[in-house]
């Protein structure tokens, strides 16, 4: 599982490969990103690292997530 944080709100933010972060796992399927966790930082000091009971609850928020969009037929279009 990707590194997560937790914005001030409760926002997930997902650490990804190239240092980027985003509001999704699969950076194809987010609709918010950042350039760093610096960016991040700059405007909510109180990003954190997500605690285990939260990496849980956002995975299974996320597979909910997902089969209500299978079952909606909903899909992604890739980014261009």
């Amino acid at each position: 599982m990707k590194k997560l944080y937790v914005l001030s709100d409760g926002w997930p933010a997902y650490l990804q490969d190239d240092g980027t972060l985003t509001d999704h796992p699969d950076p194809k399927k987010s609709d918010l990103g950042w350039d760093s966790l610096d960016q991040i930082k700059g405007w909510d000091s109180d990003v954190r690292e997500a605690t285990k009971s939260e990496e849980e609850y956002y995975k299974s928020i996320q597979m909910k997530h997902e089969m209500w969009l299978k079952e909606c037929k909903i899909t992604f279009e890739e980014k261009v």
